[in-house]
């Protein structure tokens, strides 16, 4: 029986909350397919490589494979803790330094520096580019549907010689409003709350609506992005997170 793979972090991840995932609008939407989600709230690019690897020999022809591609600074420790989750350390615990100045102890912690001083991003690109190239090969080679949704913006992301796997059009610019479905999340929040300078995440009454929210979108979006996905299975049309969206 031909299958959908998802892959990726908690913007595809399938956890119980108040409205549907966009994950599972496509299931409905393909019945005489199995399904199995194996994304990971949090994760990093590095632990979807080793799940992906570990699972690939299982794929079959006319399978379909949907990856959320998170971002770069989130590096995976160990696959396995106390919880039996993987373990990862996020982008709020990487403070780069710059132009070889010395930390201030009152802002960074000693660790922080070390790990800011060793995370090379362009080396994480170029990784994230050898994995997209892998795409590419069993897309070609093994029949499949491959479909790579970015989370942010296009920075790294080097599409030319990628004509056999669906990358959806992002913005380029970090932090912008069609920087990926970050973009749409952020979007969401501006629309609905004073967010005084702030980060969304950082506002409580953001949090809490987030909390209600399927992989970080409202149950609008959440349709539209389970739409898109489809038309493009169906007839390859190209997958557009800077247009759409519905912000209120």
């Amino acid at each position: 029986m031909t299958k959908i793979w998802i892959f990726g972090d908690s913007y595809a991840a399938d956890e119980i909350k108040e409205s549907k995932s966009w994950t599972k609008y496509v299931w409905d939407e393909f019945p005489e397919y199995d399904w199995e989600n194996l994304a990971v709230p949090s994760s990093s690019l590095d632990y979807l490589y080793y799940i992906y690897e570990q699972k690939r020999l299982n794929f079959d022809t006319g399978d379909i494979v949907i990856i959320t591609l998170t971002t770069l600074e989130r590096i995976f420790l160990r696959y396995r803790t106390k919880s039996n989750r993987p373990r990862f350390m996020t982008v709020n615990q990487i403070t780069p330094a710059k132009n070889d100045d010395k930390p201030n102890p009152m802002e960074r912690k000693p660790q922080e520096f070390f790990l800011g001083d060793t995370f090379n991003i362009e080396a994480h690109g170029a990784m994230m580019n050898v994995f997209l190239n892998a795409l590419q090969y069993d897309a070609l080679t093994r029949n499949l549907k491959v479909i790579v949704i970015p989370i942010g913006c296009d920075r790294f992301l080097n599409r030319k010689n990628k004509e056999n796997i669906s990358i959806a059009i992002t913005g380029y610019e970090a932090g912008s409003a069609d920087a990926g479905l970050t973009g749409v999340t952020k979007r969401q929040m501006e629309s609905a709350f004073d967010l005084k300078g702030k980060f969304w995440f950082e506002v409580e009454e953001c949090q809490k609506q987030d909390f209600k929210n399927a992989n970080h979108l409202s149950p609008e979006n959440n349709k539209i992005l389970a739409n898109k996905v489809i038309r493009n299975i169906h007839t390859n049309e190209a997958i557009d997170l800077t247009t759409e969206w519905v912000y209120k």
